[in-house]
């Protein structure tokens, strides 16, 4: 709260507010003026806030503008021949500059050469002192009379050096006086013979050598060791062009013998030639053992490539190609698995069946590298049936692997021991070849029969199974009997009244053949 002076206020024109305690505040308005109203906000602005007029004497309150308000830091930076204090201000303060230190003997000046550039403190080069009138062949001599004839006897004398016959002349207040150095000579010969010694070349090192003052002869310092005159010769030049070594070479080749096959004419260019062969002979070595010269020969079937081969493979896990066929060589693998065995008989069955035949497999390869193993197993023939009695056993599967891709050949199934078994057992049986072959079945054994007639062995592409004897005695009996070749099945046993065991299949195996 506070008092509102009335209008007849000793200060004319302007309206004052006074608080009960202290302080006033005064508007004052001007001398000459057109009246108007301000309407003040009917509440208090925020920080920051700014007081503005809508032109109607409406006032409000808004935000400061971008740009508006005070100055908080206020730097300066200056060329590095001057030196900047006081810089930045943030509240107040004087910026002082003045000039850098320098080195000794600097001068600010623009580049020394080119364009135009920024000054810079920098000694002072030739091309910045400009051309002046300077006084040539003359100085003066500032060194009192000492007595001795001719010397300057004023400070104003000069010293003239004359062109025309190399004299020195002093002339001044003294007279005239003329110091001869050699009045036939010019002064610069006469200077060049009288120099001290040490102020001029005394002797010339390196490629060539000289001593003494004056005109002398210079002379290829000693490069090569060895002078004198060489035939053939061999020489090394250095990089200056300097023989460095010389010596005698071999005399050249200026003729040639020649011994058969090869013959010769001619002198330092010699012809050589093969002399003449009678048809069908090649030049080679030696038809057999160690090596020797090779001479014109007949061919022998030694010389001749291994264009073609095979190889019968029963035992073994891997086949190594020949190191002479290539990528394009045909192969042909033809795989037998085993035999099956046959079974056994006791006096109750009185006849076993035969065993089965292995089955084939008929592959045609290409693409095989030289020199490689190629994994491979050779099937086991079938193991013959006991008399007590028991099956005989099934062959083992042959196979051949190239390329992650497998070939089989199925071993085939052994005897039974079934009773008076009619029909016989299925033979091997093969996949992924070019030709797929199947084994034979094993004989079977009749129901009923007079004879004591076994089952007969299965036979495969490479063995051949064969059957039991018998004859019908209530006392004879016929032993089993293993097939022939490979993949054959085993032939059953036979008997009126006695036990007997069955025989065993035979192996498989693989054939391989090539051609380049």
């Amino acid at each position: 709260m506070g008092n509102l002076f009335p209008p007849n206020n000793p200060l004319i024109g302007t309206l004052i507010f006074e608080a009960f305690n202290s302080g006033q505040l005064l508007f004052s308005v001007p001398p000459v003026v057109v009246p108007y109203q301000l309407i003040f906000p009917g509440a208090q602005g925020g920080p920051g806030s700014v007081m503005i007029n809508d032109g109607m004497g409406n006032l409000s309150w808004a935000a400061a503008l971008p740009g508006e308000g005070t100055v908080t830091s206020v730097a300066m930076t200056v060329p590095s021949f001057l030196s900047i204090s006081g810089s930045p201000i943030t509240t107040a303060g004087t910026l002082a500059i003045s000039l850098a230190t320098e080195f000794a003997n600097t001068v600010f000046a623009g580049p020394v050469s080119g364009g135009a550039a920024t000054p810079t403190f920098r000694p002072l080069v030739a091309g910045d002192i400009p051309a002046l009138p300077y006084a040539l062949n003359s100085f003066t001599i500032m060194q009192p009379d000492s007595g001795t004839s001719p010397t300057a006897s004023s400070p104003t004398d000069t010293l003239t050096f004359h062109n025309s016959d190399g004299n020195l002349t002093i002339s001044g207040n003294s007279g005239t006086k003329t110091l001869t150095f050699n009045a036939s000579a010019s002064l610069l010969a006469s200077i060049a013979s009288k120099q001290p010694l040490g102020n001029y070349i005394t002797a010339l090192t390196g490629d060539v050598t000289a001593t003494g003052p004056g005109s002398v002869a210079a002379t290829l310092a000693t490069v090569n060791g060895s002078p004198g005159t060489f035939t053939y010769a061999t020489i090394t030049v250095n990089a200056k062009g300097l023989v460095t070594s010389a010596s005698s070479g071999t005399a050249p080749v200026t003729s040639v013998t020649a011994s058969g096959p090869l013959t010769s004419s001619g002198g330092t260019t010699p012809n050589i030639s093969f002399s003449n062969q009678t048809a069908n002979k090649v030049f080679a070595g030696p038809a057999s053992g160690g090596a020797a010269a090779p001479t014109f020969r007949s061919l022998v079937i030694a010389d001749e490539p291994v264009l073609s081969g095979q190889q019968f493979i029963t035992s073994g896990t891997t086949y190594t190609t020949p190191a002479t066929i290539n990528t394009n060589t045909t192969f042909k693998f033809t795989l037998i698995g085993g035999g099956g065995g046959s079974g056994g008989s006791t006096t109750v069955n009185g006849r076993g069946p035969g065993g089965g035949g292995a089955g084939g497999i008929v592959v045609y390869l290409t693409g095989l590298t030289p020199s490689t193993a190629y994994t491979i197993a050779i099937g086991a023939g079938g193991t013959a049936g006991t008399n007590a009695p028991t099956a005989g056993g099934n062959g083992g599967n042959t196979t051949l692997t190239v390329n992650a891709v497998t070939y089989l050949a199925g071993g085939a199934s052994g005897g039974s021991t079934a009773v008076n078994q009619v029909g016989g057992l299925p033979g091997g049986t093969s996949n992924n070849g070019t030709i797929n072959i199947s084994g034979e079945w094993g004989g079977s054994v009749p129901a009923a029969s007079v004879l004591a007639i076994s089952g007969k062995g299965g036979s495969s592409p490479f063995g051949m199974g064969l059957g039991g004897p018998g004859t019908g005695s209530n006392t004879f009996f016929g032993a089993a009997i293993v097939g022939s070749g490979f993949g054959a099945g085993a032939g059953g046993t036979s008997n009126t009244g006695v036990s007997s065991a069955g025989a065993a299949g035979t192996q498989g195996c693989i054939l391989v053949e090539w051609r380049v």
